[in-house]
Order: structure tokens, then sequence, then C-alpha cells
């Protein structure tokens, strides 16, 4: 009896580590950050009607406004809900003129955008930090 539950334990022992090591594929994610510049000028309430509005909708992550500068910025998983359909259910009943934020094909090549070819202090922290060898 001892053996056989030394056995058992042993493999339970390795299932255990190898399921803890094994890694997940991170890429498998479907969020994805959007952003909505709204021109129509808000008042407070309003402002957080709207950022409540975004929450509400099913597939969004979370939203926040920067109601100054007319900036809605929101995470939504791109398996339940596009951009653009969260675009179009603000801006349906015509009183929000807003606009869809599309970067540039330039912006998409560059990678991390703290990473700047013009901006060396950023550039070296990053590098400083997540490449040193």
């Amino acid at each position: 009896m001892g053996l056989g539950f030394l056995i058992l334990l042993s493999a339970f022992t390795i299932q255990a580590h190898v399921l803890m090591v094994k890694k997940e594929n991170k890429n498998k994610i479907p969020y994805q950050l959007s952003r909505i510049d709204i021109q129509t000028k808000l008042n407070q309430r309003e402002a957080i009607t709207l950022q409540t509005r975004v929450l509400k909708m099913k597939g969004v992550q979370n939203a926040i406004f920067n109601n100054e500068d007319g900036i809605l910025v929101f995470i939504h998983n791109k398996d339940i809900v596009q951009s653009s359909g969260i675009y179009n259910e603000l801006i349906k009943n015509g009183q929000l003129k807003a606009s869809q934020f599309i970067s540039k094909n330039s912006a998409n090549q560059g990678g991390c955008p703290v990473v700047v070819s013009d901006n060396f202090s950023f550039k070296n922290l990053y590098l400083s930090l997540f490449h040193n060898k």
C-alpha cells in the first residue's frame, strides 16, 4: 500500500506542476481598445450618462470619457461587439455628433506608442526596463 500511494502521489505532483507551468496563449484574448471623439459639448450629467450607456452595452469591459477633450475610450470584446456597433448605437438618435478614431497605418506599424522615434527619454526608459539583457 505504501509504494502504490507514493507512486500515485508522485504522479499527482507531476501533473499539478505541468498544469501550473503550462503557459496560455495570450494572443487569443479578443479584447480591443477603441476611441470615439465626441464633438457635442456635454454637461457633467450628460457625460456620466454617456459613459454609463457605453458601459451597459454588451461586450464592453470598461469605458472612460474625458469630457474636457471629448474623448471616449473603451475596452470591448471584439468577438461580441465591434467598435463600429458601439459608435452606431451612440449616434443613432442624431443628438450626438461624434467620429470614430481610426489610427493611420503608420501608427499601427510602430508598436508601442510610448516608444516613439523622436522621444528619447521614454524610449530609453522602455528599453532599459524591458529589453535589458
